[in-house]
């Protein structure tokens, strides 16, 4: 859905993280934050939800997740 209504819209790419993250996929939802992140690399909210994915344990944190 977002490659076709906006595949360079960082905001659109954090809400289909957030929406698949809040759907029990959180591989999927990591993945779309950093593409988020890859599209805007100061994107705090985006940042702040792969965070969060990491907390709770989904995969092993990387030192530069978070790194902006």
């Amino acid at each position: 859905m977002v490659r076709k209504l906006g595949p360079q819209d960082a905001v659109l790419w954090n809400r289909l993280g957030a929406t698949l993250a809040n759907s029990g996929k959180p591989e999927l939802a990591i993945d779309a934050y950093y593409k988020a992140l890859e599209l805007n690399p100061h994107f705090v909210r985006a940042r702040y939800n792969l965070g969060i994915r990491f907390v709770s344990g989904t995969r092993p944190f990387p030192p530069d997740a978070l790194a902006g």
